[in-house]
């Protein structure tokens, strides 16, 4: 609303200022000096406007990974708001409220100086009308130029040439050779896998959950640790340190899912639309695929509708079910409140660990030995994260801006909790817990509480009941190396001791990241490969 009053405050102190002009003369000379006033006012505002939409939606998006924004505004957006109304708030709405400020300003001083120079009183003002009159135009595209010229120093800095040279946006490339496919790719099938026990397997993708939440004590980036239950839950179990790192074709949530469960990465473009992908990385054998050959009773389990982003067609294209997903329409069925972040509708946490230990206690649906369950969590999401009251201690009239840190200890609370109460359970000693943030967090690094903006920044991990241990605990990894790690966690003997371009850090065998370094590894990732075409054909 008050940005729609400061849109009419301009517009009409615009008129009066035009009425005005045009009132003292009416000539053709001053017509067009009127014109060109209007149209610097214009530019002027289209470059502040730009300048505020970048900035602000630099806090709310990750421009700084295109693959993640073309994916999720190009395929399924099921189970979200409208699209148009994801980007209206909070993002558009600020920056139409800060533009129109500044259009009301402008457009104040413009007719507070023609009305008082209006007319000739001596010399002074004469002079100090003509000042106005033939500088205050330059000094509008002045205003132009200078903040397209910001404007374009922060595009710089976001990767989309780089994106659309390596996606062929604008041309067509062909499939080349790729080292990664061609020499460094292990296909699933070509690898014996066997299992002396089948042992159940919890997979908890936790949402941007970063080792950095850490204090610098236990390796992490703030003054005070916002996760110290996860912080002694990786103490205690094997955990890979510092944490995942984020490369080409992760680092969103469908990025980061294909990573983990197939090593192998999401490129775009994709064939798909907005109803979604059907078929989904087909030729791929992925971790649920595996499970489902050796009988695993699988299920997903998440807080929000999986039509997001087909996650629906790509769980059912790698051995789940689709009956066995419990999403957000599930909770709906069942009555159980779900909460929007501006972005999504979503079932709280503890709403979705309570679910879980419906599913374990037998209560429905007749979970069978051996299980799987993909556990995807959502409180910790941008752009504030969910404020769960009931398990954290949160000042009175707490800003949403600042709420975050009290997001993450929750979220640190609630699991902890949640793995208690499996210690209790009968099938605990049989099953396999595998922990990981899904990727770095796409928030404000102010929001986060970082003094720092451009520090690296990990997705943490810890491994309960594994199988294999190991004294190397210090590596260079990718959610690619999560595939074989899991399935070895689990009990599983892999020949090679390598799936896709995953490498397992049980293992001595280096990672891809370690081998390449980042650099070259993204630059590999970005190159096109008839190879990796084949998965979706």
């Amino acid at each position: 609303m008050n940005a729609l009053l400061d849109i009419a405050k301009g517009v009409f102190f615009i008129l009066c200022y035009c009425m005005h002009r045009i009132g003292q003369r009416t000539n053709m000379q001053r017509l067009v000096r009127i014109s060109l006033l209007l149209l610097a006012i214009l530019l002027c505002v289209i470059a502040f406007f730009g300048n505020y939409a970048v900035n602000i939606f630099l806090r709310f998006f990750p421009l700084d990974n295109p693959e993640a924004v073309v994916f999720t505004m190009t395929h399924n957006v099921g189970g979200t708001q409208n699209i148009i109304l994801i980007l209206l708030e909070p993002c558009v709405w600020k920056t139409v409220e800060n533009s129109a400020f500044t259009l009301s300003l402008i457009a104040l001083a413009s007719l507070s100086l023609s009305l008082y120079y209006g007319k000739k009183r001596h010399f002074l003002d004469y002079t100090l009308r003509k000042l106005f009159r033939n500088a205050y135009i330059p000094f509008l595209v002045g205003c132009f130029l200078v903040n397209m010229a910001l404007l374009g120093l922060v595009i710089y800095k976001i990767p989309i040439i780089s994106y659309i040279k390596t996606y062929g946006v604008l041309w067509d490339e062909s499939p080349q050779y790729n080292a990664l496919y061609e020499e460094d790719y292990v296909y699933p099938d070509s690898v014996k896998i066997s299992f002396d026990k089948r042992k159940n397997l919890m997979l908890i993708i936790l949402e941007s959950m970063e080792y950095n939440f850490q204090n610098a004590e236990n390796g992490g980036n703030l003054p005070q640790n916002q996760i110290p239950e996860i912080t002694d839950l990786m103490k205690k179990y094997v955990s890979f340190e510092p944490g995942g790192i984020t490369v080409k074709g992760t680092g969103w949530t469908m990025g980061e899912t294909v990573a983990k469960t197939c090593a192998l990465p999401l490129k775009m473009p994709l064939e798909g639309n907005s109803s979604g992908i059907r078929k989904y990385l087909d030729n791929a054998v992925c971790l649920t695929d595996i499970l489902q050959r050796e009988g695993y009773d699988i299920r997903l389990i998440q807080g929000t509708d999986a039509r997001f982003a087909s996650m629906n067609y790509f769980v059912t294209s790698h051995g789940v079910n689709k009956e066995k997903i419990f999403d957000l329409q599930s909770f709906k069925k069942q009555g159980v409140d779900v909460y929007d972040t501006s972005f999504f509708l979503s079932a709280k946490d503890k709403d979705l660990y309570e679910e879980v230990k419906e599913e374990l206690l037998n209560k429905k649906n007749n979970l069978k030995e051996p299980w799987a369950i993909l556990l995807y969590t959502m409180d910790t999401h941008s752009p504030y994260g969910r404020l769960d009251s009931d398990c954290a201690d949160v000042p009175k009239n707490l800003q949403v801006e600042k709420q975050y840190p009290y997001v993450l200890k929750c979220a640190s609370k609630r699991l902890a909790f949640f793995l208690e109460w499996a210690k209790e359970q009968e099938w605990y000693e049989r099953t396999t817990i595998a922990v990981m943030g899904d990727h770095p967090a796409m928030i404000a690094p102010e929001v986060i509480g970082y003094s720092e903006k451009n520090i690296e920044r990990y997705w943490l991990n810890f491994f309960v009941n594994s199988s294999v241990q190991t004294e190397e605990k210090r590596r260079e990894f990718t959610s690619f190396d999560m595939f074989p790690t899991i399935l070895e966690a689990m009990g599983a003997k892999i020949e090679g001791r390598a799936l896709g371009l995953g490498r397992s850090l049980f293992s001595d065998k280096p990672t891809l990241v370690e081998v390449y370094g980042k650099d070259s590894l993204n630059h590999l990732l970005g190159m096109k490969s008839s190879l990796y075409d084949a998965f979706w054909k």
